[in-house]
């Protein structure tokens, strides 16, 4: 596909405002009812041992998706029994204004601690804020540190280890870096855009009906080769319109799409 005519399918999603089903990977607790233990293996994930789900109005304990959310009055633990890319989740609830610590996200693999997130401090009552990972490496267990039964969590957002994969560093406004990795080698990409998470249906084209991650101001920022290994990285300028939005690649002919990353 032409990068001429590949621009032209995704501002005509814009255009048309497609916003399709919730994005891939997305664990957002809905179809559970009313309040009760999470149950092992919701979502794909194998144990959540301490958490419950709760759908009644508890301001400012708000889903981001609402109505249901869930809590931990102890482990702040929960396992995915295999590994994954764990890209974070939305918060509502209590900080430090109100004693209560902030929140952060440490991951494991084989019991090894492997990253640490930058903390969130949800203050006098606030949310649903997004707190990513930082961190495209595997893990198979997240760790909270938070003050436990003073904030809630929700759609918690992962990816399974290997495939297309991006990352996003640097400090916006500024220099930022967006790295890849699991392309088919030497083929063309593109770098996409959005306000926010959400989910995109390409309408036309060669890849009619593939889903993007990303909705709201979408646009094309660069195209470019997937480099004969199928990763590698490219740098350039954020300004400050860009700041906290989201970035994914797609790559043609073949449709596939990575992950999304949000600007820092």
């Amino acid at each position: 596909m032409h990068l001429r005519r590949f621009c032209s399918v995704l501002v005509v999603g814009v255009v048309a405002g497609l916003v399709g089903s919730a994005a891939a990977d997305v664990i957002n607790f809905d179809d559970l009812q009313g309040s009760g233990p999470v149950p092992p293996g919701y979502g794909t994930v194998a144990d959540w041992t301490g958490w419950t789900h709760y759908d009644a109005s508890q301001p400012p304990y708000n889903p981001h998706s609402p109505p249901t959310r869930i809590y931990n009055n102890s482990t702040q633990t929960f396992k995915f029994g295999r590994e994954v890319i764990f890209e974070g989740a939305w918060f509502s609830g209590y900080g430090t204004n109100r004693g209560f610590l902030p929140i952060s996200i440490q991951l494991y693999h084989n019991n090894a601690l492997v990253h640490t997130s930058a903390s969130l401090d949800l203050g006098d009552g606030s949310g649903p804020t997004w707190l990513e990972s930082g961190y495209s490496g595997v893990a198979d267990t997240v760790v909270l540190t938070g003050s436990p039964g003073y904030y809630v969590m929700d759609d918690v957002t992962f990816h399974e280890a290997g495939g297309y994969r991006l990352s996003v560093s640097g400090l916006c406004p500024g220099r930022v870096t967006v790295e890849w990795s699991g392309a088919n080698p030497s083929r063309t990409q593109g770098l996409v855009f959005g306000a926010n998470q959400g989910s995109t249906t390409i309408p036309g084209g060669a890849c009619q009906g593939t889903q993007l991650g990303v909705q709201g101001q979408l646009r094309l920022v660069n195209s470019f080769d997937t480099g004969p290994n199928g990763s590698g990285s490219v740098s350039g300028n954020a300004g400050t319109g860009a700041c906290g939005g989201f970035l994914q690649l797609i790559e043609v002919p073949s449709c596939n799409v990575s992950n999304v990353g949000q600007i820092p």
